[in-house]
């Protein structure tokens, strides 16, 4: 290899302004009054809670105080899913309060940045690390810079890493930091590409894979010289000068050398008395399929089907240029086009596998099978360490399904972008087809992210009232966790616990709240208490619902509001059975013997 390709070559100044500016215009336009899913309202907790006060890990219980009372933990907002104890995954009761169970380096920085810009502070430094993750992509071996640019375009825009980028996750920290380390072990830096590789798991734990599968790959398939041993050993201690002092600190703090999350299961039991291997193989093979082809909005098996129309261009790798190649070549650029038909009818496409949100990634094998027919050294352990860590991930990782993207694989997308833009040289049109079915793809990920903070920030602004909110969805108070923080927001799972906590506010002295229930989420966890029987035990404990708002979320999910208030002798009068508000929710329309309160229907 000559210099000039050791050196690299990034894309033109002014194309990595643009897309900066692209990512800057995004993060402005997009709601930032709630944030996207529980773990970003967990690291929210610990980075304001830094902001305000000052370095810390011990967060505050929101909703655990009801008329200055300590209310009984089994009320709280963060109470977990399925009855287990509070919190659920994401904080961890200690002698000095809650503690947050993902590594706490991420929202410790982002503190910075919320306490300057507010809110959209956070998203300042998963932003920085996507931009940075795809220009070290684009500086990978690439000696044009014509090239450079559209392998940073298509693996900032046209990858999951854009929707990681314009969320408050710190997703892309990690793949910055494992991007970083290849490219060192490329420069032939192992020192540095320890302590990068190191720094990824600090950041994100799921990256533990992809950083101890690095030096593997490369020992089994890199370069031969006689310092291969020492070049271990370099990669070793330069992970040691990270790792070491911050898992000491876990252990002394998480009980655990990754953190209390890591330690929760990310080496789950197999049941049945099956062997460690045999569950892990079984395991291996249901991520496998999740990772790369489920998607939560479409019916089963087409989108297993549409992924496999779409991988057929990996099919095309094994057969040689001729009319059977070029076939599988069209069929991958079918799929490709009905996958995007589908994500711009179906909303809630950030949750399906790989090749579904990244059709591009199809063309990896064939890519890789021309680096190795040219014997490249260095992509020949690349796509060695891509193998090893996907099978490790499917084989360890939990249950797939919510993968958002997916996440797991995350790590290893920049370098998929890379092989794609790669197979421009030899199978230009399906390349370029199945690029820009990509790039659709990402940006119809961000609209639907918009059509969902939207949807949530309707939702706050039918709860910006004094009164406390009750809900029976367990996740519903973690989506609302920034608007809602300091509110007494309580969760009341089932009719038995609807029954309890109504008659606890009652004994506090409160006669006026909010109560929140519906469908959130179609795979289950949606309100437990029944609406035909809320009137009932409403009227039994002495309360009633004097108005409601409805809010339908892009998914298909959605919310209602009930006002609930303590009946009298001059409210009894006007009560309004629950079956008639319903009834109202389809004219969006009071019914005439109500009182309007605060809040009246809103827009379906």
């Amino acid at each position: 290899m000559n210099q000039e390709k050791e050196a690299g070559v990034g894309p033109p100044v002014a194309v990595v302004t643009a897309a900066a500016l692209v990512l800057v215009l995004l993060i402005l336009t997009l709601p930032s009054g709630t944030f996207y899913t529980t773990d970003a309202g967990a690291n929210f907790l610990l980075a304001r809670r830094v902001a305000e006060q000052g370095p810390g890990l011990t967060v505050d219980l929101p909703g655990s105080h009801v008329s200055g009372e300590l209310l009984d933990l089994s009320f709280t907002a963060l109470r977990g899913y399925a009855g287990s104890p509070p919190p659920h995954m994401f904080l961890t009761g200690s002698e000095d309060g809650w503690m947050l169970t993902y590594p706490p380096l991420f929202p410790h920085v982002s503190a910075l940045g919320l306490k300057l810009l507010g809110l959209p502070g956070l998203l300042l430094l998963p932003a920085l690390a996507g931009l940075l993750a795809a220009l070290l992509a684009a500086k990978l071996e690439t000696t044009d810079r014509r090239e450079a640019s559209v392998c940073f375009l298509v693996c900032l825009f046209g990858t999951p890493m854009l929707f990681y980028s314009v969320v408050f996750w710190g997703h892309t920290l990690g793949v910055v930091c494992l991007v970083g380390a290849v490219t060192a072990l490329v420069r032939d830096r192992p020192v540095l590409a320890g302590a990068l590789a190191s720094a990824a798991v600090l950041i994100r734990t799921e990256t533990a894979a992809a950083a101890g599968l690095l030096p593997v790959a490369w020992a089994l398939a890199g370069p031969r010289n006689s310092n291969w041993l020492r070049t271990l050993a370099a990669y070793a201690a330069g992970a040691a000068l990270v790792a070491v002092p911050m898992m000491a600190f876990n252990m002394s703090q998480h009980e655990g050398p990754l953190g209390t999350h890591a330690k929760a299961g990310v080496f789950l039991k197999s049941a049945g008395g099956d062997s460690v291997a045999e569950g892990m193989l079984r395991k291996g093979l249901t991520n496998s399929y999740h990772f790369l082809a489920k998607n939560q909005r479409m019916k089963s098996p087409a989108d297993g089907v549409l992924a496999a129309v779409i991988a057929c261009s990996a099919v095309a790798a094994i057969t040689g240029p001729g009319a059977v190649q070029s076939l599988f070549l069209a069929l991958s650029c079918l799929g490709g086009v009905a996958g995007i038909m589908f994500a711009l009818a179906v909303p809630g496409q950030y949750a399906s596998g790989l090749l579904l949100v990244m059709p591009a990634a199809a063309l990896a094998p064939l890519a890789l099978k021309t680096a190795f027919d040219e014997a490249d050294p260095h992509w020949r352990w690349i796509g060695l360490f891509l193998l090893l860590d996907f099978a490790a991930v499917a084989a360890i990782a939990p249950p797939g399904g919510w993968q958002w993207g997916p996440r797991y694989l995350l790590p290893i997308v920049p370098f998929l972008a890379i092989l794609a833009c790669k197979a421009l040289k030899t199978v230009r049109r399906t390349a370029v087809t199945l690029l820009v079915c990509s790039l659709v793809m990402q940006f119809v990920s961000i609209r639907d992210l918009r059509g969902q903070l939207q949807a949530q920030e309707r939702l706050v602004e039918g709860l910006a009232t004094q009164q406390p909110i009750m809900t029976d969805v367990w996740f519903l108070a973690w989506q609302l966790l920034p608007s809602v923080v300091d509110r007494a927001m309580l969760y009341t799972p089932g009719k038995s616990g609807l029954e309890k906590a109504l008659r606890v506010l009652q004994r506090r002295g409160i006669d006026d709240l909010l109560l929140a229930s519906g469908i959130w989420r179609a795979e289950g966890a949606g309100g437990t208490t029944v609406p035909s029987e809320l009137d009932r035990v409403l009227g039994q404990e002495g309360w009633r619902a004097t108005s409601s708002m409805h809010s339908v979320f892009p998914t298909g999910d959605r919310i209602d509001v009930w006002r609930i208030t303590r009946t009298s002798a001059d409210l009894l009068l006007n009560t309004v059975p629950m079956n008639k508000w319903k009834e109202c929710l389809k004219t969006r329309a009071l019914p005439s013997n109500s009182r309007q309160g605060p809040m009246a229907p809103g827009p379906g």
